[in-house]
């Protein structure tokens, strides 16, 4: 990308080279992963039938707050808060067998993912 938010020109011949390229990289790459799914699902042996599947979802919530110094707080300089609404976040655990997947629809800062 150009700077200054121009973009490329598409008309450009060494554009269209570098693009044609990422193309082929990109097809490259598809065909080597097809391989290798094809590769494992010949593989792979069968699956014990008597595995475990469980799942639960909970809804917590935190307190909340509001920055009362609007475009301050950014870029290293401390912004200024007051309490606000609680905050309801939704967390999710799938275990299959011993593995845990963890879900959670926020952007989990540090002292909110100690709490």
């Amino acid at each position: 990308m150009l700077g200054g938010g121009q973009g490329m020109d598409r008309n450009n011949p060494e554009v269209i080279h570098l693009m044609d390229e990422q193309k082929e990289i990109t097809n490259s790459m598809g065909q080597l992963l097809g391989e290798e799914v094809l590769r494992l699902m010949r593989e792979a042996k069968n699956a014990e039938a008597d595995g475990r599947i469980l799942g639960k979802v909970q809804t917590i919530t935190c307190p909340g707050r509001e920055r009362i110094n609007e475009g301050q707080g950014r870029a290293g300089i401390t912004g200024t808060y007051k309490d606000g609404s609680p905050v309801e976040i939704k967390l999710g655990l799938l275990m299959i067998d011993d593995i845990a997947i963890g879900t959670v629809n926020a952007e989990v800062y540090n002292l909110i993912a100690q709490r």
